[in-house]
């Protein structure tokens, strides 16, 4: 034991002088730590380029016909003899008739002159008047709602509640003129319209005494007739 003993020592140093053995295994992994707290907000990047252009979608349906323009006419006539209440005709031009069951508002303007010695300026009131002939052809009429006529020629004052004109004297001239805004509605099937239409003016006297025949009176009229939207909230 003694000789296996010193040998033994003889064998060990003080200091190990062959180094480090061989790594051992790996462990296993341990128990995942608590999480961290939420680190700041990075920057916002820069934008990125436009993306290219989609391609045309196809066209959609074509959208509900709104109410016609307009109708308009006048007459700038020769000098006539002019009979009282007979009609003064003006042609109204438009792409298509008037519509049964439309409602139109109409514009009437009147300039009216004659001799004074053929249109007495006074003691009477001169009057204009109107009344729509959706038809030309026949004797047929829808009538506006306040300054309307019902052509009866000669009478002195036909018009439901005519619309009185201005008149001054200038020279040996008598001068008239008158305007009003009204309106109808197209209301009576047994008339079919037709374009171009009418619209009839009428020239009245208040006085029962008033002369019948006006000889060389100049007569010009102006109209215009449009629909009128019956929608709630809608205008014309």
């Amino acid at each position: 034991m003694a000789s296996n003993y010193a040998n033994y020592l003889g064998a060990r140093r003080c200091c190990e002088l062959r180094g480090l053995g061989p790594q051992g295994a790996q462990g296993s992994i341990g128990a995942y730590g608590p999480i961290g707290p939420i680190g700041s907000q990075g920057s916002q990047g820069s934008q990125g380029s436009q993306g290219s252009q989609g391609s045309t979608g196809s066209q959609g349906p074509a959208g509900t016909a709104g109410k016609d323009s307009a109708y308009g006419g006048f007459n700038i006539g020769a000098p006539i003899n002019y009979t009282l209440n007979s009609a003064i005709m003006c042609q109204m031009y438009s792409n298509a008739p008037i519509n049964l069951g439309e409602t139109y508002a109409i514009h009437v303007a009147v300039f009216i002159s004659g001799l004074t010695t053929n249109l007495p300026a006074g003691p009477q009131q001169y009057n204009i008047s109107c009344n729509i002939q959706p038809n030309p052809q026949i004797a047929a009429y829808i009538y506006p709602a306040v300054f309307s006529n019902p052509a009866v020629s000669g009478s002195p004052v036909p018009a439901t509640t005519p619309c009185y004109s201005n008149f001054y004297t200038a020279g040996s001239l008598t001068q008239l003129s008158a305007s009003f805004s009204d309106y109808f509605t197209y209301n009576n099937p047994t008339i079919v319209s037709f374009s171009p239409f009418n619209v009839n003016v009428f020239l009245g006297n208040t006085a029962a005494s008033a002369g019948t025949v006006y000889p060389g009176l100049t007569i010009v009229t102006s109209v215009t007739i449009n629909p009128v939207s019956q929608a709630a909230g809608g205008g014309s």
